[in-house]
């Protein structure tokens, strides 16, 4: 019994690492938040009733998995168009569906929005490989 479940565990790490491998390869910012309510979610898709993703889980998994936190310049890269696609096709006609358009304002430039924006990201650790080059796991 006790290996069915270290074998669930297993899964929803594995599972997570390929989630965040994904995430990352599509520019998309990635912080311990988001991290840790994947693994949750994880954890209950492989039927894992006693693990919760503590702060010190999570900082072993990063550890385990060469992830550390960032700096995010969205000028650096941009996002996925299919991502944007998705999000305007799907996700957005959900949001804006209880609310009149005269209720629904752009604040992507007030001090506000400045504020909430996540300005550090989790990524793979940057390692120097020989000849000097750098490497970025994923």
């Amino acid at each position: 019994m006790q290996e069915v479940a270290r074998g669930r565990k297993r899964n929803a790490e594995e599972a997570l690492f390929k989630c965040f491998t994904l995430l990352r390869s599509r520019n998309l910012l990635t912080t311990g938040a988001i991290l840790q309510a994947k693994a949750n979610e994880f954890a209950e898709h492989f039927e894992e009733q006693s693990f919760v993703c503590s702060n010190g889980w999570q900082d072993r998994f990063k550890k385990r998995r060469n992830i550390r936190s960032g700096k995010f310049v969205s000028e650096n890269s941009s996002v996925c168009s299919s991502d944007i696609n998705h999000w305007m096709e799907d996700v957005w006609p959900d949001i804006i569906g209880n609310y009149d358009e005269k209720n629904i304002f752009n604040a992507d430039e007030t001090g506000l929005f400045l504020n909430l924006t996540p300005n550090h990201t989790l990524k793979f650790q940057v390692r120097k490989c020989v000849g000097g080059r750098l490497s970025n796991y994923g």
